[in-house]
């Protein structure tokens, strides 16, 4: 699995699982300029963490773990509605294993809300993240 494909499993995971999220626009890495609440995953950009190993594989390759951590921005006119979305999308992610196809992505070590901006046209920001770790050898 690689890092786009995490993205859509989970894009699509928060939109069936979290109180709210159904209603809300989800893009990769930034909110685009328009109206109403949205969230933006993005894949943090520190270094991942990888572990291989060598004896527990498929198919003779051998799984290569990734942790990563992604971080969602959630944008809102309304402050409450942004700070209480970003801290639900990580506290129903949490000790979760999103499944998609044969690959499977486990989440963990949530870091809740924080305000981060308010925009040009009013809306607060505020991000929230989690860990998650794949397979990144696995195929849908």
């Amino acid at each position: 699995m690689n890092t786009s494909s995490a993205l859509s499993t989970i894009r699509t995971w928060i939109a069936a699982n979290v109180s709210g999220a159904s209603s809300v626009s989800i893009y990769n890495d930034e909110i685009p300029d328009a109206e109403g609440t949205a969230v933006a995953i993005q894949p943090s950009p520190a270094p991942s963490n990888v572990s291989s190993y060598a004896d527990d594989g498929d198919n003779g390759i051998p799984d290569r773990r990734v942790e990563r951590t992604f971080n969602f921005l959630v944008r809102s006119l309304s402050a409450t509605t942004a700070r209480n979305l970003a801290e639900a999308i990580v506290t129903a992610m949490d000790m979760q294993t999103l499944k998609s196809g044969g690959t499977q992505i486990d989440c963990f070590s949530p870091v809740l809300a924080q305000f981060i901006d308010c925009d040009d046209k009013g809306n607060s920001i505020y991000s929230s993240a989690i860990t998650c770790q794949y397979d990144i050898n696995e195929r849908e």
